[in-house]
């Protein structure tokens, strides 16, 4: 059911033999098997029903199965914090600026790495090979200067400001320029400045919102195809 992008949570009543647990362990979404134990006195169980009730929230965040959902992890409880940002990369050489075109025209944007979280995230998919095929030593991301202020892209065609977080090779530039990442060694990448268009025609990276009760993606995009061949066979009719 997972391979079909079901999201399932879980709930281990305390198996003693522990074959239910891993059962469960492979069965469940990423992070989303909690422990009745956790429920214990009144304490124990606000808790497991704070988790629950995140864990409903986040299965009403989904992204679409081609794609790769930002996913963090607690540490000491294993469990997992979903994020409504989903990945995707394009491994067609594009400039900078018309690599942002080609995320815009899938209802996302070049992907932002506001965290230190978020970018090792993206850096581990890209070694996986899950992100681009065959991977790369850089992409483009969609951080860009107008004037030498330095924003990210959003959706919708909005920005953010770049925020504290940085991961810069080298200094920055001055006037208006886009940016990539560059693979500086093992387990270590840089940011690096860019001419938007006429340079660098590199792999990139796509981030798009995820799907939720308003927005249920694949349904939207199904619906889109159909709707374009019934405008082909209605084209077709005239002649």
């Amino acid at each position: 059911m997972k391979n079909l992008n079901y999201f399932i949570i879980g709930v281990d009543y305390n198996d003693a033999s522990g074959v239910t647990t891993n059962l469960m362990k492979n069965i469940t979404s990423p992070g989303m098997l909690f422990y009745a134990s956790d429920g214990q006195g009144q304490s124990g169980k606000e808790n497991l029903y704070n988790e629950l009730l995140g864990a409903f929230s986040y299965a009403n965040c989904m992204c679409p199965s081609a794609m790769i959902q930002f996913i963090t992890f607690n540490e000491t409880t294993g469990n997992a914090k979903y994020y409504a940002d989903c990945f995707q990369g394009d491994v067609a050489p594009s400039f900078a600026k018309f690599a942002e075109v080609g995320c815009e025209h899938k209802n996302g944007t070049l992907v932002s790495l506001t965290s230190q979280e978020k970018e090792n995230f993206i850096y581990r998919n890209l070694q996986d090979a899950k992100l681009l095929p065959g991977g790369a030593s850089h992409f483009h991301i969609g951080l860009t200067s107008t004037n030498g202020s330095l924003s990210w892209y959003n959706y919708n065609k909005t920005q953010i400001p770049l925020g504290s977080y940085t991961n810069w090779a080298s200094g920055t530039g001055t006037g208006d320029y886009c940016v990539f990442t560059e693979n500086l060694g093992p387990n270590k990448w840089g940011w690096l400045t860019e001419a938007c268009v006429g340079a660098n025609p590199y792999s990139y990276v796509c981030q798009i919102r995820a799907c939720d009760a308003d927005d249920d993606c694949e349904i939207d995009q199904l619906y889109k195809r159909e709707q374009k061949q019934n405008s082909l066979f209605d084209f077709k009719q005239l002649f």
